[in-house]
């Protein structure tokens, strides 16, 4: 399952030379400073935080989008890990073990990517209402149901993922591919990565000498 391919990357005994430079403390700011969402015109994409729990953020967090993500995360995807076995094998350090959830406003389904490159693409089940798009003033966005396509170890696939049509608000025939979003979501990955690294390592520049001042008599 996706849960155990981060459990693998997880448990290597090996840490990189920036993992042992860097103390958890200062992943853990860094995770709460950083922005989790990226947006480009085919979807707003969101990174699940490594090193915290879902829920220490979610209580301050109001945008609608993000909230479905995080209701994905916790309720919804039973592909992707549970919040404890989150915060236990997810590292900064490994972009293999973070998830992603994609929001994609042209048909209002969503994509995830979890693992080194297993993916999802949810469509909104007919049980449910949708009006075809993400309508930030719909409170009834995270009670929605989703149907599943699954596209396990795309790398290894020797196809398209494919392309979706649907109808946009003037009536319009307009289709967009799920391989566009699936390399959005890894290079979505790889950036956030980055960032929060080189945030950890600011943070720790700037407040390991303070904490040390402190603990001088």
């Amino acid at each position: 399952s996706d849960t155990q391919l981060n459990k693998k990357a997880g448990d290597d005994d090996g840490t990189t030379p920036q993992e042992e430079r860097v103390e958890e403390q200062f992943l853990v700011a860094a995770a709460r400073s950083i922005p989790n969402e990226y947006g480009t015109p085919l979807a707003s994409y969101f990174v699940r935080r490594p090193h915290v729990t879902d829920d220490s953020l979610e209580k301050n967090e109001t945008d609608e989008l993000a909230k479905l993500a995080i209701d994905l995360w916790g309720n919804k995807c039973t592909h992707l890990s549970s919040s404890d076995d989150y915060k236990k094998y997810a590292s900064v350090f490994k972009p293999e073990s973070l998830e992603i959830v994609a929001c994609i406003e042209a048909d209002g389904s969503v994509f995830t990517l979890s693992g080194e490159c297993n993916a999802r693409h949810g469509k909104v089940s007919t049980m449910s209402s949708n009006n075809g798009s993400f309508d930030e003033d719909d409170s009834n966005i995270v009670d929605k149901e989703y149907e599943w396509s699954v596209f396990d170890n795309v790398e290894e696939m020797d196809r398209a993922l494919g392309r979706v049509s649907h109808i946009d608000e003037e009536g319009n025939e307009r289709e967009y591919w799920l391989d566009s979003i699936y390399e959005e979501a890894l290079t979505t990955r790889e950036s956030y990565c980055t960032s929060m690294i080189s945030a950890a390592f600011t943070l720790k520049e700037v407040r390991g000498p303070l904490a040390q001042k402190r603990e001088q008599p």
